[in-house]
């Protein structure tokens, strides 16, 4: 090899270097960081996906029925409403497979944390399936604002 190639391939190996250390990585943590970050800081325990909301505890309680009345199990079907007790400060929503499925159902925990604030705990199955209860969270956030619109 000539001098100048063995050059060239240095050259060619810093630029790339500096691309992955300048461009990519930081891209990929800014993504990273935005995909798991949301407007309501939440955090897992016990198999619950715990969040707060900024709503009252009466409009939380109407969204979370709504969004388990319309959530799929995994197989497809909606799931059934098997509990939904209130006393006003706090709730529990218990949706169910309607095919018989024991281990698939989601459990939402309402709690009245003050008079605009609302703690929510997600669960599904015995275990929790983070990925599913974050994706209701962001339902229930959008049946929020929804019902919000409505009383305005």
């Amino acid at each position: 090899m000539t001098t100048y190639k063995l050059m060239e391939m240095g050259i060619m190996s810093k630029i790339k270097s500096y691309i992955i250390a300048f461009i990519i990585l930081p891209t990929f943590t800014s993504l990273l960081y935005n995909c798991s970050a949301n407007n309501a800081p939440y955090y897992t325990q016990g198999g619950y996906y715990i969040s707060t909301v900024n709503y009252s505890f009466d409009l939380v309680h109407n969204a979370v029925v709504s969004a388990v009345e319309n959530d799929q199990t995994y197989t497809g079907a909606t799931y059934k409403l098997d509990v939904d007790k209130s006393d006003g400060k706090y709730a529990i929503v218990r949706g169910i497979n309607p095919n018989g499925d024991n281990n698939d159902y989601v459990e939402v925990e309402v709690s009245k944390k003050s008079a605009n604030q609302t703690q929510l705990n997600i669960k599904y199955n015995n275990n929790g399936d983070a990925l599913r209860s974050s994706a209701l969270l962001e339902i229930i956030k959008d049946n929020l604002k929804q019902e919000d619109k409505n009383l305005k």
